[in-house]
């Protein structure tokens, strides 16, 4: 959790300062939904292709053996290069991925937003028919990370009066 508070005051202290690779970030973290929609429908395309191209070069050099060969080596390489590695590295290094691959995934959701927010709408349309809350009203402790970080952003090197030592704690009610 304070990993997380901490990395969104960085990304926005860095969007301040003029960096535009913090920004794209930021951007995309405001469209949270539609960035996973897009990437989603895009892996599931590259993954697809791939495995078709795949299939059909092996299937023409091995014939019917081919179509098992190019499953045991598409999914080997789908799930170490396409699954296991990228969020590995997201993971350990999630600043620098979100600012590395912005870019990449802003030009994904440029091309595929408007079939991304389709896919999207139409999830949401079953997961509310299945009783699932759907708003967009990010959840309490989302609010209270905001929240902490637009003040820690504002009050950045001030001392409270009356929050000495930094003794302010945000509670819910």
């Amino acid at each position: 959790q304070r990993h997380r508070i901490r990395r969104i005051r960085h990304l926005l202290r860095l969007a301040q300062q003029g960096n535009k690779l913090a920004a794209t970030v930021n951007s995309l973290l405001d469209r949270k939904d539609e960035v996973v929609s897009a990437i989603l429908l895009g892996n599931n395309v590259v993954n697809i292709f791939s495995a078709s191209l795949t299939t059909a070069v092996l299937t023409a050099l091995f014939g019917a053996a081919g179509i098992v060969y190019a499953t045991v080596v598409i999914g080997v390489l789908v799930v170490i290069f396409g699954e296991v590695m990228p969020k590995t590295w997201a993971l350990l290094r999630a600043d620098r991925v979100a600012l590395v691959l912005a870019p990449s995934i802003a030009v994904t959701v440029a091309m595929l937003g408007p079939v991304a927010r389709g896919v999207s709408g139409i999830s949401r349309f079953f997961l509310g028919a299945m009783g699932v809350r759907v708003d967009q009203m990010p959840d309490a402790t989302e609010h209270a990370d905001l929240l902490r970080g637009a003040i820690d952003l504002h009050g950045h090197g001030q001392e409270d009066a009356a929050a000495p030592g930094g003794e302010a704690e945000l509670v819910s009610v």
